[in-house]
């Protein structure tokens, strides 16, 4: 097993045995949070991933899956159920727009959950030679829609599934964009309640006597924090 396809197998073993449910968290594990810890106040503030960041979650989760006895999943499972995307997040408009239709798959700056992150560009594997700038992570085939919406209504196209040249057998199949993508809109009763996942999840700041709105253009989505009683029933959902 080359080195690759073991981190590979960590990311899926993680995200499938681990942390399986998006809404959980949305795919980001406190544990391995290589970035900003337990401070979540200064999480809109975060420079760009780094490469360093990358290297560092994946030792995370390499040494907490041996720690607590996790058998890896085997090639076949990591194919079968999921697949390889890219994001560049040094070309985001900072629009807000592939954050809110991804659900907060990805972030403003289009970088994706970190329990899925694989490498960055090709700091460490060459297999990734065309994506030098680029965050590759693994995802789940059941949330390939979230993804390919967030792709759909960003402004560039920063965001896509992998093309490599290559000759090994796994990493092919877990490249090129998959077949039926259908395109999730979110109903005008819903965005002001996935405004406040967003928040949430990315850690903005929440003061009391403010209120969400949602702009009905996706370029503009508005978030503004919120406080009281729907705060806390948000807040229930990360329990």
């Amino acid at each position: 097993m080359t080195a690759l396809e073991r981190r590979i197998l960590e990311v899926a073993t993680w995200i499938l045995k681990v942390n399986p449910q998006l809404e959980h968290n949305y795919f980001r594990s406190e544990e391995i949070n290589s970035l900003w810890g337990n401070n979540a106040s200064i999480k809109n503030k975060y420079p760009l991933v780094s490469a360093d960041g990358v290297v560092e979650t994946a030792k995370r989760r390499a040494l907490l899956l041996q720690e607590r006895g996790i058998p890896l999943v085997s090639l076949e499972e990591a194919a079968g159920y999921g697949n390889l995307v890219y994001t560049l997040p040094e070309e985001s408009h900072l629009d807000g727009g592939a954050e809110f239709y991804s659900q907060g798959l990805v972030d403003i700056w289009e970088v994706p959950a970190w329990d899925t992150w694989v490498a960055f560009g090709n700091h460490e594997f060459k297999e990734f030679n065309l994506y030098p700038s680029a965050v590759i992570s693994w995802i789940p085939r059941t949330i390939n829609n979230l993804f390919f919406s967030g792709r759909e209504v960003s402004i560039i196209e920063n965001l896509g599934w992998l093309d490599l040249n290559t000759n090994n057998q796994f990493l092919s199949s877990l490249t090129g964009q998959p077949e039926n993508l259908v395109f999730i809109d979110i109903a005008d009763e819903d965005k002001g309640a996935m405004s406040l996942r967003l928040q949430l999840i990315n850690g903005w700041g929440v003061e009391s006597e403010k209120k969400v709105e949602a702009n009905e253009e996706v370029s503009d989505a508005i978030v503004k924090p919120v406080a009281g009683g729907l705060l806390n029933t948000i807040k229930n959902w990360f329990k």
